[in-house]
């Protein structure tokens, strides 16, 4: 598991468990050193849905960056598929067209490629996600980030447990 709360839960059913953790910052660190060796923060904040985030809060929560950063910054809505995308994001990216594109306030952005993905989360200003594996590589490039929590207590988990002192929002209000 990724977690000591997760490893004592299984544990109590009856299920061997180890706590461990993600291997996503080993992976930067080996394949990716350049990227994480230089920061140089662009004038743009990266903005993500997450797994369970429900549509009005990623809408509020859209709505508040453009109000906050969209006057000196360029607003990102950043993917990271090479495929389909999830009911999550098909919602988002029609919202965001529907209300932002046309304006040319928000620019929606594919990383299919894990470097181009880690590249424009090194860069921005700020990273706001309710995805676990963003927030990991904003933790690895020293990316400040606003988090969101998700289906499991994974985000809180790695959050406090690497001495982040932000609030881990809930993506439910």
């Amino acid at each position: 598991t990724r977690d000591e709360f997760s490893a004592e839960f299984y544990r109590r059913h009856n299920v061997a468990a180890v706590a461990a953790f993600d291997c996503l910052p080993l992976f930067i660190s080996q394949r990716f050193p350049e990227i994480i060796a230089e920061k140089s923060v662009k004038p743009y904040v990266v903005v993500t849905n997450g797994v369970n985030m429900q549509q009005h809060v990623f809408e509020k929560m859209l709505d508040e960056a453009v109000e906050r950063y969209g006057a000196d910054h360029k607003i990102i809505y950043l993917l990271g598929s090479s495929g389909s995308l999830p009911s999550e994001d098909e919602r988002a990216v029609n919202f965001i067209r529907n209300h932002y594109v046309q304006g040319g306030r928000i620019e929606i952005r594919n990383a299919a490629r894990f470097d181009e993905f880690l590249t424009l989360i090194n860069e921005a200003k700020l990273l706001i996600t309710g995805r676990f594996h963003y927030i990991i590589a904003a933790m690895c490039t020293k990316t400040p980030f606003l988090a969101v929590g998700s289906n499991t207590p994974k985000t809180d988990i790695v959050t406090a447990s690497h001495g982040y002192d932000g609030e881990v929002l809930s993506p439910k209000t």
